[in-house]
């Protein structure tokens, strides 16, 4: 059994070798980016779109965009797309993040041929049933308001507001505003903004399938989408929130960073996932 009591002997070279990569597909602004692997009898297939936070006419509108994807088509309800899906031992992933959208699959390669017509149909033909979306409401606000009563959920919710102020990246979601979400205003966002913009693929991949995403999924042309204003530098700051009744508090530092296009961002990202880790990680165990 592992000592995870000892340290690692120490490694002075960093050296290891990336999986190589291959472009599938390349048009209208698309770009399909293929790692391929025999390792395992599985692919994973990624979309990524500029339908993030940042792009919303509204608090919460990326995010239920993006959640009811899965809820229904014009050809089948949430229960057949969870069926097939569990029948074929397939995987959808949903989520909404500050600056894209990603609706991800994962799926036994035997088995990508029978699920590949219905992600196509996720991603172009998505219904937004209005009592999907009611459900989809209230399980939001139920989570909310549990998170609400969590200090390490108010503190995050705080600093960001701090850092960055007015902009979309310093806004938190409110029980109101999730009340104010409709199927329309879904609709209307999925039509400007779910235009893919990357297409990953990794693992075993049958040439068959490749075709089929190379063949269907596609972004129509479109003028260059124009990025939002970057949040302004706020002054440095400090503010403490007190909540009633609590036993432990929460701290929380931070500043806004180089940004995205600076050379040395991977290496910032690099490090600080070093640093950080998760919370079971050594030096996080050191720490406490």
């Amino acid at each position: 059994m592992l000592d995870r009591s000892a340290a690692p002997p120490l490694k002075h070279t960093l050296h290891f070798e990336l999986p190589g990569y291959e472009r599938f597909l390349e048009k209208n602004g698309l770009t399909g980016i293929l790692i391929p692997s025999d390792r395992q009898e599985v692919v994973r297939i990624e979309f990524i779109f500029r339908a993030g936070k940042i792009y919303e006419p509204a608090a919460l509108v990326a995010h239920f965009t993006a959640n009811m994807l899965e809820k229904g088509t014009s050809r089948h309800n949430a229960e057949s797309i969870s069926s097939i899906l569990e029948f074929y031992s397939a995987h959808i992933e949903l989520s909404a993040g500050y600056d894209h959208a990603n609706v991800g699959l994962v799926c036994l390669t035997q088995n990508l041929n029978k699920v590949l017509p219905l992600l196509l149909e996720i991603l172009t033909e998505p219904s937004f049933d209005e009592s999907e979306l009611r459900i989809s409401k209230e399980i939001f606000v139920q989570n909310l308001q549990i998170n609400l009563e969590k200090n390490s959920f108010l503190a995050a919710q705080n600093i960001r507001k701090l850092i960055f102020g007015a902009h979309p990246y310093g806004t938190s979601p409110s029980l109101e505003s999730a009340e104010s979400i409709a199927p329309g205003i879904l609709r209307e966002f999925f039509k400007e903004r779910f235009i893919p913009e990357y297409i990953f693929i990794a693992g075993k991949i049958e040439a068959a399938d490749l075709k089929f995403i190379q063949d269907h999924f596609h972004a129509p042309a479109q003028a260059p989408l124009q990025l939002p204003a970057s949040p302004a530098i706020q002054n440095p700051a400090s503010d403490h929130f007190k909540k009633p009744h609590s036993v432990q508090s929460s701290i929380r530092m931070g500043r806004q960073p180089i940004g995205r296009m600076h050379p040395d961002y991977t290496a910032l990202v690099l490090a600080n996932h070093m640093l950080g880790g998760f919370f079971g990680s050594r030096l996080m165990k050191n720490i406490r």
